[in-house]
């Protein structure tokens, strides 16, 4: 026998903006505050459970009625109760805009009348972009949990509740939801799994191809330095001056790049993501706050990061191939409108953009609006074929 959420719909969407809209409000603010513990220990590789929530100064346990989403923050004027030192006001925000971003998934899933599965697999989404947006903006990574959280959690979903990936024959969007044909003749169950499971292979195999491909055709980063810059090496890390550390990590993505610096003494030292490094073909040890100065440098260029890569193929597991493709198609726009609005230049320790958020972006606007995008996309082809 199917699991199935039919009984409850009606019930539930019948009375959203009475005790239902401010249920889910209540639930997406209770999630922001645990979204906030996620966005701070989660790159500290910290446990999310253990300790307890304690102020980071003077280490007191936060109490069960001083983590009240926004109340809490209200009512101790966004400070802590033990040593006062103040608590800064984005905890306040995440929650909020949590708790408003749910309410704006499940009105949508009221309006175009959804299965409640369908949309409790977008509101979990929704957590996760929330999450890997904050995130990517303060480390310029993307914690892989994240991810494979999300792609776990959707294919054992799509195996309990088949409509959270395929709506039913008598729905009125029945007709313009994606689908593949070939698996029709599997039971429900399957079919949803499935579905599920190519969508994340497609999506995987396409964004790794394009990665590939982008790093085979734009090459290498070429900086010129002129004047020559003093940069400062450590083990884990280069300093230029006036400009804030870069670990090698962030530069070099996989274990066969390298960073290449030219200096003034016509050497040529070659820096890997391990901080190991050569002078001149020769093996060379980085001194601690070994200065350098920098004529030119090379550096690999990466059209997409391994996480932002991952986050596509989650985005694919919820919202299908044609969603997570057209998010990111506008995230790639509103990236370069970021650039020609900010007139970022390549500097000689540039940081990576965060590209996650405008994924958020696009992916948030495709759960809201899925239906209306499918059918411009259909006007669109049948434009091209007359």
């Amino acid at each position: 026998m199917l699991l199935s959420d039919a009984p409850y719909i009606n019930l539930f969407y019948n009375h959203f903006f009475g005790i239902g809209g401010l249920f889910v409000f209540v639930l997406g603010c209770c999630v922001g505050s645990f979204l906030n513990v996620v966005i701070w220990r989660l790159p500290l590789g910290m446990n999310l459970s253990v300790p307890a929530s304690h102020c980071p100064k003077c280490g007191s346990q936060i109490k069960l009625y001083d983590n009240i989403p926004i109340i809490a923050w209200l009512v101790l004027r966004g400070k802590c109760r033990e040593c006062k030192i103040a608590i800064p006001p984005r905890y306040i925000i995440i929650e909020a805009c949590t708790g408003l971003m749910w309410f704006a998934v499940v009105y949508s899933g009221k309006y175009y009348d959804l299965p409640l599965s369908q949309v409790m697999g977008m509101l979990i989404l929704t957590s996760v972009l929330i999450s890997a947006s904050l995130i990517d903006i303060e480390t310029r990574t993307i914690p892989i949990q994240l991810s494979y959280f999300g792609i776990c959690f959707a294919l054992i979903f799509s195996l309990a509740f088949p409509q959270s990936q395929l709506l039913s024959s008598d729905h009125g969007l029945f007709e313009i939801q994606p689908a593949y044909s070939f698996l029709n003749e599997l039971n429900p169950r399957l079919r949803s799994l499935f579905h599920c499971l190519f969508n994340i292979t497609i999506a995987y195999i396409f964004m790794y191809l394009c990665a590939k491909l982008g790093k085979k055709v734009f090459g290498q980063h070429k900086v010129i330095c002129d004047p020559p810059v003093q940069v400062k090496l450590n083990k884990t890390c280069c300093q230029a001056e006036d400009d804030e550390p870069l670990e090698w990590k962030e530069i070099l993505t996989e274990k066969d790049e390298k960073i290449q610096f030219f200096t003034n003494d016509d050497g040529k030292i070659e820096i890997n993501s391990e901080g190991k490094a050569t002078k001149n073909g020769l093996d060379w040890k980085i001194e601690p706050e070994k200065k350098i100065f920098v004529k030119n440098l090379n550096f690999p260029s990466a059209v997409i990061g391994g996480g932002d890569l991952k986050l596509i193929t989650l985005c694919s597991a919820f919202i299908g191939i044609q969603g997570s493709l057209v998010s990111l198609g506008f995230a790639s726009f509103l990236g370069m409108i970021y650039l020609a609005i900010s007139k970022r230049e390549v500097k000689m320790t540039q940081r990576a953009i965060p590209f996650a958020p405008f994924i958020a972006i696009a992916a948030y606007s495709w759960i809201l609006l899925w239906p209306f995008f499918i059918e411009k996309i259909r006007l669109f082809i049948e434009a091209l074929r007359s």
